[in-house]
């Protein structure tokens, strides 16, 4: 089974926009703070998230989430394949589905092009 991991928050004010529910770009910040706990988890540090940018993202809107609310985030390896990794995530209100979406990263540790998973790398996120 791929690599997953839950992380549990609460929408703080400088995450809510005017109308006081969470900005639309709240759930690809805690899309990426469960993934960067899912690779602290799996052994990883900065040599690997500092080498894995976005190449594509997307999100959809379900619910409002509104200041103070409990968020509950999902996220799971959807797809890995030979130097990149497509993360899927969720975030859940009262175990309503709020949020949805994906974002792919490529291993990129070079100035330029893209590199293959190393190994390890490619063997922690397909079983964990």
């Amino acid at each position: 089974m791929p690599a997953s991991i839950s992380i549990t928050r609460t929408l703080q004010w400088v995450e809510t926009d005017a109308s006081t529910h969470q900005h639309y770009s709240s759930g690809f910040r805690w899309a990426e703070e469960a993934e960067h706990a899912l690779w602290r988890r799996l052994g990883f540090g900065i040599e690997i998230v500092g080498a894995i940018p976005r190449v594509a993202v997307s999100m959809e809107y379900l619910r409002r989430i509104f200041y103070g609310e409990e968020i509950v985030t999902h996220l799971r390896v959807e797809k890995v394949g030979t130097s990149s990794c497509t993360f899927a995530f969720e975030a859940y209100v009262n175990g309503e589905i709020a949020m949805r979406g994906q974002h792919t990263c490529v291993h990129a540790p070079n100035t330029s092009g893209s590199a293959p998973w190393p190994e390890n790398v490619r063997a922690a996120l397909l079983s964990d």
